[in-house]
């Protein structure tokens, strides 16, 4: 078995390996090019994320009773390792909190202190997520935003609270007993190994949520943390030629976090950002910058859902801005991908109606009578409340 060390020296080269790897397949010629052609934009965007994850470090550091805590450095530096680990090692999202509790306990704190400052510091980050994600969406309401993206976001976080009020719950006495029931059931005799560890953590937990005034303050460190990854937004796309204000941006940041009901919203929060900054550009006159945003969007884009999408926002603009022609194009693309994959039989059926009527009220050859039937049974199959409507 390899060491601390070792282990940490073949992960650092393995992600290395992945980067230069990465670089290659993309064309290192290609990625210079792109990080000179940001210029300074690219410092200072990489001096606001690590200003944004040391906050969400002496968030963490802000959770300890004073007698234990840790050094603030020791926080904010393990808060890189919990980030770091949590974007690039295929743990999922809770691997980074586990390597982060397993290296504070190696720096000198009691493991069941380590574990559950950080169980209580993903619960006050997830609050002031939430947070943030109410503020995005009183902002979103304010602007008279769109209902197919107000809905989804404002559905996400109702559901989203009760589960929030389920991890709070687990962490009680009723949790403590499931996971004694549980150990009980696997482990057998062997229960009193670790019966003691787990009476101590819940010891812990209820030690650190009876601060009431540390939790607070972390909550509120947090939503700074938020706030300065809104900064990111604007730095972004402020270097990138778009002119938004820090209100846009925390709109955006709030969108890219909030909780949504994904199959409500039909993959349309994933662009809605762009969309909301073409028609800003092409209600300043600006038609060129406005096609350039959805553009740049659909070159983004790495699924073909994604790009199906985009491609009807172009649509959208085409119609706008009077060009038909071109508009038609891109709707007989459209019209050629729905058949050649049969979306009808795989792909969510709202997304597909919403194509098909697109088509049915904006294609010039599909005006016929005999396409239309066509288009209006397809929609039938697939939602018949809405081929009513037509």
């Amino acid at each position: 078995m390899p060491t601390a060390r070792q282990a940490t020296l073949i992960v650092w080269f393995a992600g290395m390996l992945v980067l230069v790897g990465l670089t290659v397949w993309y064309g290192a010629d290609h990625v210079g090019a792109a990080i000179i052609s940001a210029g300074w934009a690219a410092l200072l965007v990489v001096a606001v994320r690590v200003a944004a994850v040391a906050i969400a470090g002496a968030g963490w550091w802000l959770l300890f009773p004073a007698d234990v805590r840790p050094s603030v450095w020791t926080c904010v530096g393990l808060r890189f390792v919990r980030e770091g680990a949590n974007a690039l090692l295929p743990l999922a999202q809770i691997g980074g909190d586990f390597i982060g509790a397993r290296c504070l306990a190696l720096r000198g704190v009691r493991g069941t202190l380590a574990a559950a400052s950080v169980i209580v510091d993903v619960l006050m980050q997830a609050a002031s997520q939430m947070v943030f994600a109410l503020i995005g969406l009183v902002l979103l309401i304010a602007i008279g935003g769109n209902e197919l993206i107000v809905w989804p976001v404002a559905l996400g976080i109702a559901l989203a609270l009760p589960a929030l009020g389920g991890f709070v719950l687990i962490q009680g006495e009723r949790g403590q007993r499931l996971i004694k029931w549980v150990l009980n059931a696997v482990a057998g005799d062997r229960q009193w190994l670790t019966f003691g560890a787990i009476d101590d953590l819940f010891t812990r937990l209820d030690t650190l949520y009876s601060n009431r005034g540390n939790l607070i303050k972390s909550v509120v460190w947090h939503l700074g943390g938020w706030f300065v990854g809104a900064l990111e937004v604007w730095l972004v796309l402020t270097f990138m030629g778009y002119s938004i204000d820090f209100g846009d941006a925390v709109l955006i940041e709030s969108l890219m976090h909030a909780p949504a009901e994904e199959h409500k919203s039909n993959g349309w929060r994933k662009n809605a950002a762009s969309w909301d900054l073409a028609l800003e550009a092409f209600e300043a006159k600006n038609q060129e910058k406005a096609f350039q945003i959805l553009y740049e969007d659909l070159e983004r884009q790495h699924s073909g859902r994604g790009r199906f999408r985009c491609k009807q926002q172009l649509v959208d603009l085409c119609i706008k801005a009077g060009k038909e022609a071109v508009a038609q194009l891109l709707l007989d693309d459209l019209n050629a991908a729905l058949d050649k994959h049969n979306l009808d039989d795989w792909e969510d059926q709202e997304f597909v109606t919403e194509a098909l009527l697109k088509l049915m009220n904006s294609s010039k050859k599909m005006q016929s009578e005999e396409n239309k039937k066509k288009l209006l049974e397809r929609v039938c199959r697939l939602n018949p409340a809405r081929a009513v409507k037509c």
